[in-house]
């Protein structure tokens, strides 16, 4: 048992007493107010405390009702960066105020920045502009903890998760050629013919006159890569319109919703809303009503589309629209951990000053940073993607990643990534 004592509580201390302790340390823990209330060890969360147990000097930050640009300053402890120094304590920092304002992305709701998806831009995070953007600073921290609690106390136990690996699939084009329409399929073999490229041409009539398989119809063997390993990926299916930033194909096919049903009968899927739908609420519910869940599961994930989202206005409405999870959170541009964890945590609504029951999975790492980003091949992916998995799996965190349909076909742009796909799968595997 581990006693917290502060002289004051409040919504945001218990939130993340909760995630830190409970969630990721899996030990028993209270909040008190009044000492003799004080059993097993304590931690002194307060300006003043006694000689046994553990002195973190707090900060305003939790005890605050308003939001508000903080001065973030960093310090050092045990060669990992810190926000919010002190001067006193047992650790230089305050190790939950901290940990509070990276998990409940405080400083997206202070910045007003915008890049051309009207996204929050990685360029304004304080883990991106000081290094630690691909490491996950709030494991690690509360790990330290736990390592001194229990220097101090050796009776003390706790109940660590187990490391877990969930790959995510993204359905967003499952036709490269076919369903596209007439108009679209001449001005393409136009443009091709007048390129020159013989080889494309000859592919998108092979594909149309049914002469050969579409590249990108390929969800029973994405499907089936992850089967025969016993593992259980979360696919995440486009429910939108054809559109400049949306799927290509114009309609969907009997096949493709044949195996479309058969994934929802088996493995947990989730919606993933068109362009403009993160901002539409109209056209969101629209989609949701379209998306064909998993009868058997009561999950409802939600991915959007190029990472669209906003906080905390988007993650409201996937709240008030039932939805259990939310497995955007990530950036496009650059691999790493957006709220310094790999573990899920649920989503604390600054405005309204209470956790929420919408749970997010933050994503390590997507297909196409490593390609177009950072200008990686499948080999240096692969090894890109290891190392990253060795640190989740240092921190007992959940890796999840995320792939595209399209880009485990072995055409295009994309030749070798299959392969290091399927390898991918093996090594990360939970053992």
């Amino acid at each position: 048992m581990i006693t917290i004592y502060t002289k004051n509580t409040s919504n945001r201390l218990t939130y993340i007493c909760n995630q830190l302790f409970h969630r990721i340390l899996g030990c028993d823990y209270v909040i008190t107010t009044n000492k003799d209330e004080i059993k097993g060890f304590p931690i002194w969360y307060s300006d003043e405390c006694e000689d046994n147990g553990i002195h973190i000097k707090p900060v305003t930050l939790l005890f605050e009702q308003d939001i508000h640009p903080q001065e973030i300053q960093l310090g050092t402890w045990e060669n990992l960066t810190t926000l919010f120094p002190t001067e006193s304590g047992d650790i230089p920092f305050d190790l939950l105020a901290a940990s509070f304002f990276l998990l409940s992305r405080y400083e997206e709701y202070t910045c007003h920045k915008k890049d051309i998806h009207g996204r929050y831009p990685v360029e304004e995070s304080i883990a991106f502009q000081n290094g630690f953007l691909t490491e996950p600073l709030v494991d690690r921290w509360i790990l330290k903890l736990k390592d001194l609690i229990q220097q101090k106390d050796i009776n003390q136990q706790f109940k660590l998760p187990s490391y877990r690996f969930i790959p995510t699939i993204d359905v967003d084009n499952i036709y490269a050629f076919r369903n596209h329409g007439l108009l679209q399929f001449i001005y393409c073999s136009v443009r091709d013919f007048i390129k020159g490229n013989k080889t494309l041409l000859k592919q998108r009539y092979d594909v149309v006159t049914r002469e050969k398989k579409d590249p990108f119809f390929n969800l029973s063997m994405v499907y089936n890569l992850h089967k025969k390993r016993n593992i259980h990926p979360v696919f995440f299916f486009h429910c939108g319109t054809f559109g400049k930033h949306d799927k290509r194909s114009i309609y969907p096919s009997y096949s493709y919703l044949k195996v479309r049903k058969q994934i929802a009968s088996e493995d947990i899927v989730g919606l993933h809303p068109s362009y403009h739908a993160s901002q539409h609420p109209l056209f969101f519910k629209t989609e949701k009503a379209l998306m064909l869940w998993n009868k058997n599961s009561e999950e409802r994930p939600n991915r959007f589309h190029y990472l669209r989202f906003c906080i905390p206005e988007t993650y409201t409405l996937l709240e008030k629209n039932g939805f259990t999870s939310d497995w955007s959170l990530c950036y496009s541009t650059q691999v790493g951990f957006r709220a310094s964890t790999s573990h899920p945590f649920y989503f604390y609504n600054l405005k309204e000053e209470r956790e929420t029951t919408l749970q997010l999975y933050p994503t390590a790492v997507m297909d196409k940073t490593l390609k177009s980003i950072l200008g990686l091949n499948p080999e240096s992916s692969l090894e890109y993607i290891m190392k990253l998995k060795e640190v989740v799996e240092s921190v007992h965190g959940t890796f999840i990643t995320l792939f595209h349909n399209e880009h485990i076909t072995d055409v295009f742009a994309w030749k070798g990534w299959h392969n290091m796909y399927e390898v991918l799968l093996s090594k990360c595997k939970e053992k």
